[in-house]
């Protein structure tokens, strides 16, 4: 990944991160959080965070079987990869990311499991065998990525014969008008993020890859806020800096908010399954 990418990604989350700590913390670790979007039905259970009830979904569609080589690329503190071990204990969940101390944070929780690693990685570029994983996560971590199809080969190359890719993230929807043009841009220009993938793109790029059994599941209709406010409607925020984050945050996410309503954007979970 270029160095201008990654300064991308460090921007974000250093901006933007911690203010997910207050509706995305994990309950049984009080230092993490789930830095994505939450999800919510009818079936919802009122103890669950919506972040933590994202990740469930997003395993439940992963079909894992226990024992599996796993791999969350782009795991920020680990929450997802705790949650897969937890629930998949024969399993070896690994997990990367670009940030050192997203790493240094999850692998201060790593020694209550035995089936859980961390390191320092280039999704674009990974240090990892041929054919070595039987599921690869990218939970809101394709979109960061400027060469997506290098991303999707990478994930190719690693999986074994059989093995599946999941994606949840925003995409595109369609041809998008000159003003989702401009407010896309916007967005782009203030969080640092390169580009939102077209769906009909990437299907396209999996399928060429090699890929097959493609489905996407569109729950744009399911997302939730992880960024909850008091019962007042205020943020629990102490530092002026954090304010700040909160203001531009809401700005940001109401102008994606449009694109979601117009169908212009879609949070989308993408499987695939990679044939050899």
């Amino acid at each position: 990944m270029s160095r201008e990418s990654i300064e991308g990604i460090v921007r974000y989350y250093r901006a933007f991160g911690p203010i997910f700590k207050m509706g995305a913390n994990d309950s049984a670790r009080s230092d993490i959080y789930g830095m994505h979007i939450g999800y919510q039905d009818n079936g919802s259970g009122n103890n669950e965070s919506a972040s933590k009830l994202m990740e469930r979904k997003i395993i439940r569609e992963a079909d894992i079987q226990d024992g599996q080589q796993i791999l969350d690329a782009g795991c920020g503190m680990g929450t997802l990869v705790f949650e897969i071990a937890s629930l998949y204990p024969n399993s070896r969940v690994h997990g990367i990311d670009l940030l050192d101390e997203h790493v240094s944070i999850a692998n201060r929780y790593k020694t209550e499991f035995q089936n859980v690693s961390f390191s320092r990685q280039d999704y674009l570029d990974l240090a990892l065998r041929d054919n070595s994983f039987d599921r690869i996560f990218f939970s809101e971590s394709l979109v960061h990525a400027q060469d997506k199809r290098k991303l999707l080969s990478e994930a190719y190359r690693i999986l074994k014969p059989g093995g599946k890719i999941i994606i949840a993230d925003v995409f595109t929807l369609g041809k998008l008008t000159e003003d989702d043009e401009v407010s896309l841009s916007h967005f782009n220009e203030k969080t640092g993020i390169p580009k939102f993938g077209s769906l009909d793109d990437i299907i396209r790029q999996l399928r060429n890859l090699g890929f097959q059994n493609i489905l996407p599941q569109n729950i744009t209709g399911n997302i939730a806020s992880t960024i909850a406010p008091e019962v007042d409607g205020t943020y629990p925020v102490l530092e002026s800096n954090q304010s700040t984050s909160v203001a531009k945050l809401e700005e940001i996410l109401a102008t994606i908010g449009e694109l979601f309503s117009n169908g212009s954007l879609a949070y989308c979970i993408l499987k695939a399954t990679a044939k050899k």
